[in-house]
């Protein structure tokens, strides 16, 4: 799917680089030569993914990524850097749910990184719908009833949906689970997210657990143990007593090292 992208760079080459690249794949792409016109530009426009530097004049990436969690969470963010140890900008980048790159940067490693970055906004987004879908249950129908239209929505969505209980057991697992993470769903109802580590990845139960305790969404990729990159998306699901069970989606890329499928739409508009 197309995405609204705003390149940030002090270097013409660069963002002229970037914007071929990306426009090739279809999205519209934007550039600023400034975190200061970045933020301008993003209070005008639908922007849904920043590219930007770490070290620039003025505003430096890290800054800009600081301003845009502030007042566009939504937005995500992948840094550039030709110094990819610098913690500062990693720590943030990753806190935030986004991504970092270290220069020189391909074609290729750049479209895999927005292509990532749109797919978390889609996981993102069908949360969103199931969050709007299950307060609406609640409102209008018995618990009953509303876990059987839970269970029938979430065994139709291509995602992979879990559901786990306050004490962090898995609850649920849909269909998907098996064609996306190869997993068959009665291998993990029943489990402890703690202990899935071998076949779900380490970082399952610390988003389960950060759900559990800060009652606030977590997001991040992780590395399955076969070799593939997940994207995941944890969230609340709140009752009376607080946070009632903790929902994941998560969509499973290719094992490392192969190349991203792109589904290139209608090309993006190059602003004057």
């Amino acid at each position: 799917m197309a995405r609204q992208v705003l390149i940030v760079d002090d270097e013409p080459s660069i963002r002229r680089t970037l914007r071929e690249f990306l426009r090739d794949e279809g999205h519209e792409v934007l550039a600023a030569a400034a975190a200061a016109q970045a933020i301008e530009l993003l209070s005008q426009r639908p922007i849904e993914i920043v590219v930007s530097d770490v070290l620039m004049p003025q505003l430096d990436g890290v800054e800009l990524l600081e301003a845009i969690r502030r007042f566009s969470p939504r937005v995500k963010v992948i840094l550039i850097t030709g110094h990819p140890t610098v913690d500062s900008a990693i720590g943030a980048v990753r806190s935030a749910g986004g991504d970092y790159l270290g220069k020189p940067i391909s074609g290729d490693a750049i479209c895999r990184a927005v292509a990532r970055a749109a797919r978390m906004l889609d996981l993102e987004e069908e949360a969103r719908r199931h969050r709007d879908r299950l307060e609406s249950l609640v409102s209008s129908r018995a618990v009953a009833m509303e876990e059987a239209s839970f269970r029938a929505l979430a065994d139709n969505t291509p995602s992979a949906v879990l559901r786990f209980d306050r004490r962090g057991r898995c609850l649920f697992a849909n269909r998907a689970v098996e064609r996306v993470l190869g997993i068959a769903p009665s291998q993990l109802v029943g489990s402890a997210a703690a202990g899935l580590g071998e076949k779900l990845g380490e970082a399952v139960g610390q988003g389960v657990a950060e759900v559990l305790g800060r009652g606030d969404s977590w997001r991040g990729a992780m590395a399955l143990p076969d070799g593939r990159r997940a994207d995941w998306l944890f969230f609340p699901e709140w009752g009376e007593g607080g946070v009632a069970a903790v929902g994941a989606l998560v969509a499973a890329g290719r094992r490392a090292g192969e190349a991203d499928a792109a589904d290139p739409e209608e090309s993006g508009q190059e602003p004057a």
